[in-house]
């Protein structure tokens, strides 16, 4: 595997994933799926990549292969307890958090559609991209979040 990889542990997925380079990541996708979720140094797929380099063809991409190949090789629960839009990397971020953190807003949206169990997850420093997505002003992307928590969130008085 390590000559599919760099010093950094960047697969051959994760640099196109990082450069926007969508038509060479669709064909190594087509020829070598598992390195959807194949992890760099930092714990960062090619998801958290591409979200932080806010290519939103390239998120596009990631998101409708991860669900294509998630559907055929995983059973319904697996795909429930392996969620990708939840995995963090070193710092505590989803592939959300490094959306946000470049203020890609409408990478973010794609992700939160795709997925919106990330939105209330804090990273290392406390911080959801919920509450990022309010300091960014994005209003589309607070209310896509929000939307369908309804009755059932919880709060705790202090």
């Amino acid at each position: 595997m390590a000559c599919f990889k760099n010093d950094k542990g960047d697969s051959i997925l994760h640099l196109p994933a990082a450069l926007g380079h969508h038509k060479l990541m669709e064909s190594i996708i087509s020829e070598c799926p598992f390195f959807l979720l194949e992890p760099n140094w930092k714990d960062q797929i090619p998801l958290h990549v591409a979200a932080r380099a806010g290519c939103l063809a390239v998120v596009k991409t990631l998101v409708t292969s991860i669900a294509y190949f998630s559907a055929r090789l995983l059973s319904e629960e697996d795909r429930e307890r392996f969620n990708v839009y939840v995995l963090k990397d070193t710092d505590g971020d989803t592939p959300l958090h490094a959306a946000l953190k470049g203020r890609h807003l409408e990478t973010a949206l794609c992700l939160v559609d795709a997925n919106n169990h990330g939105s209330f997850l804090e990273n290392n420093d406390g911080i959801s991209p919920l509450y990022m997505a309010v300091e960014a002003g994005g209003l589309a992307l607070v209310k896509a979040m929000l939307n369908g928590l309804g009755t059932n969130v919880q709060f705790q008085i202090f």
